[in-house]
């Protein structure tokens, strides 16, 4: 196999390099964007509470595996 070219050896890492942060760019755009749509608080001087059912957990069962 003949050797690789130095000027095609940089455009290939240009290329996976570019490629790379545009995907990074979408994940971070997405994870962004879930958030918002989710409605996902980030920590304040308050906690958030809900029930075990508004979270789908059976409060019952939670109680007997915490021994009560």
């Amino acid at each position: 196999m003949p050797p690789i070219a130095g000027s095609t050896i940089r455009r290939i890492i240009t290329t996976v390099s570019l490629l790379t942060v545009a995907l990074f760019l979408v994940v971070l755009a997405t994870a962004c964007t879930t958030s918002e749509r989710d409605g996902v608080v980030w920590p304040t001087g308050e906690w958030r509470t809900a029930t075990p059912e508004e979270q789908d957990m059976d409060s019952a069962r939670l109680q007997q595996m915490l021994g009560g």
